[in-house]
């Protein structure tokens, strides 16, 4: 009986030591070795039918998830095509508070050509070089054909498709293969975030808060902000831009980083190196992407100096993304400014209601959507700082009262003349070619997901 008893303890804690472990492979593997890498992964695992492999159509692994022992993780990080082995941990998160203030559901016009009250935001997009004062600008003034072939990949976790805010506009679906796996391949977006994705993607391209009215907005959606869900969801993004040939005319949004702190993390950190080695391959792409420099930048200007911009570094140098997504400290400095204070957006709560929030969040989209209305952009042969450069010196513009650039849709005084102060109840004009509602709505968008691949890579290298 003690002998039993004995046995029954050991495999208690056998079973509670199995955790799941994300294996990254060495850097650019070959599609034999992955072969290789993945017969000694199964080997090892405690249960062969749950190993998860992220793979895209004819490239090999970008890593594995596994049931692994202690035991067995060590082994496997001696194996000389494994780069690092972590936890499979929620290590991302959004940046933006919600505000208190819920405005409640309200019926939109047939035509997108005024309405009450201009979101402030808009208003500091479209507001001439140099001019300091606000107030004296009601209106929101763009291009009225600017993005109609541009592409913003949202990279977050989807959007609540009947919102109003996106009825008529252009999109798609791409579901990453751990949405899938987790049965979140629906036209919606993931609970877990709490309307966070959803308020975000309308600072793009929704009829009312959204900065661009014409951009095809792709609603990349991972399950999650785990390790794994957000390195996938950028690799896909990049699959997806490579395969319809969008280089040039797409600009990526991120408003989601890592944890400041993570504790888990090996020295090697194989998560950061996969985002930068994807970072650099969407530069090669001539892919922009616009990353949230997180809340804890709002450090940099004391905030009763600056009520309506918010911080966002425009990262078009691999190496200063890859400082934000998987930041480690404070004392980063963006790299240019976009509105994110008080801002509105679509409420996930409602089919037609909006809320305030505040954070860098909200100032990733409206920079993507500003530049998405310029693409393709003539940066061919350029190095990564130089494009970055040239970017920041084309849309942003000095305020008087401080010397860091600020995002600018390049409309000049001569077609956004200065007015005097809105009023609390006059309506501001909404400029602009109109917009017609519909009532085709984001869950119409079509699917446009890569192509389900398999372990034909494996099975190829065996051959």
């Amino acid at each position: 009986m003690m002998i039993l008893t004995l046995l029954a303890l050991s495999c208690v804690r056998t079973l509670a030591a199995v955790q799941d472990y994300v294996i990254y492979p060495v850097f650019n593997i070959n599609v034999r070795s992955a072969a290789v890498l993945h017969r000694a992964i199964v080997a090892k695992t405690e249960d062969s039918s749950k190993v998860y492999v992220s793979t895209f159509p004819g490239y090999p692994p970008t890593f594995w998830v596994a049931p692994l022992t202690p035991q067995a993780v060590s082994e496997l990080e001696r194996n000389r095509l494994v780069e690092g082995i972590q936890l499979d941990k929620i290590g991302g998160e959004p940046f933006a508070t919600s505000q208190p203030e819920v405005l409640s559901p309200r019926a939109l016009p047939h035509y997108l050509t005024q309405f009450a009250h201009t979101a402030t935001e808009l208003r500091v997009l479209s507001q001439p070089s140099g001019e300091a004062n606000l107030d004296m600008y009601r209106n929101y003034v763009y291009a009225s054909r600017a993005g109609e072939k541009s592409f913003i990949y949202h990279v977050e976790t989807g959007i609540k498709s009947d919102h109003v805010e996106f009825h008529g506009r252009r999109g798609e679906w791409v579901f990453t293969k751990l949405a899938r796996r987790a049965r979140e391949d629906t036209k919606d977006e993931a609970a877990v975030t709490g309307g966070h994705s959803t308020c975000t993607a309308s600072k793009a391209t929704g009829n009312l808060y959204g900065a661009s009215k014409h951009a095809t907005l792709v609603v990349v959606k991972m399950p999650d902000f785990s390790d794994t869900a957000m390195v996938e969801a950028l690799r896909t993004a990049y699959y997806h831009i490579k395969q319809h040939k969008r280089g040039y005319k797409s600009v990526i949004t991120i408003s989601w980083g890592s944890q400041k702190v993570y504790g888990y993390r090996t020295p090697v950190d194989p998560w950061g190196m996969k985002m930068y080695e994807t970072l650099q391959a969407l530069d090669k792409e001539g892919v922009i992407v616009i990353c949230a420099a997180g809340n804890y930048a709002q450090e940099y200007w004391d905030r009763a100096a600056r009520t309506y911009v918010d911080t966002i570094p425009a990262a078009f140098d691999a190496e200063s993304l890859h400082s934000y997504l998987n930041s480690q400290t404070t004392d980063l400095k963006p790299q240019l400014h976009a509105p994110g204070v008080g801002a509105r957006c679509a409420d996930a709560r409602t089919r037609d209601g909006s809320r305030l929030w505040t954070g860098t969040s909200l100032s990733a989209p409206l920079a993507a959507a500003v530049i998405a209305g310029f693409l393709p952009l003539q940066t061919s042969g350029m190095s990564e700082w130089e494009r970055r450069n040239f970017v920041i010196e084309k849309f942003g513009w000095i305020r008087p009262a401080g010397d860091e650039p600020v995002i600018w849709n390049r409309v000049d005084k001569a077609n956004n003349p200065p007015a005097p102060p809105v009023s609390a109840g006059d309506d501001a004009n909404f400029l602009g070619s109109p917009h017609l509602l519909s009532n085709y709505s984001a869950a119409d968008w079509p699917d446009t997901s890569l192509p389900q691949s398999s372990l034909d890579w494996a099975l190829t290298a065996d051959a």
